[in-house]
């Protein structure tokens, strides 16, 4: 078997969806953060890259792609983020919110621009929304 293979960096958009979020991808030349375009509805992008190309067995034509390989942090772009002490001050009534946050080991939270909650991890990246 032969194979013509060629890496290639995608970004990966999430959105806000019912139980978990969304998500959308596309090819971008190089890993920049600074060179995406964030679309209105996403609350963070990270990065991965994929083989891909064409197997020849027998002469025949076979698509082949990898799973996400080498994916980074999540870049959230907007909101504002907590840590867990903060959280009890200023949400001190949304104690689900506190008990999953501290329940699952994490000393950051982030309110995203879309509203929605997410764990801030380490080696998440906070990007200041451009005001037009």
């Amino acid at each position: 078997m032969k194979a013509r293979l060629v890496r290639k960096h995608f970004v990966q958009f999430l959105y806000s969806g019912s139980f978990f979020s969304e998500d959308s991808s596309k090819e971008v030349a190089e890993r920049n953060p600074s060179k995406v375009e964030v679309p209105q509805g996403a609350f963070c992008f990270s990065f991965y890259d994929q083989i891909v190309g064409v197997a020849i067995e027998n002469g025949k034509e076979i698509p082949v792609s990898s799973g996400m390989l080498d994916k980074s942090s999540n870049y959230y772009y907007g909101g504002k983020v907590y840590t867990v002490a903060r959280l009890k001050k200023e949400f001190p009534n949304d104690k689900t919110l506190i008990s999953n946050i501290e329940g699952n080991g994490y000393k950051r939270a982030i309110r995203c621009r879309t509203g929605n909650w997410q764990p801030f991890e380490n080696g998440d990246v906070f990007i200041e929304e451009k005001v037009a």
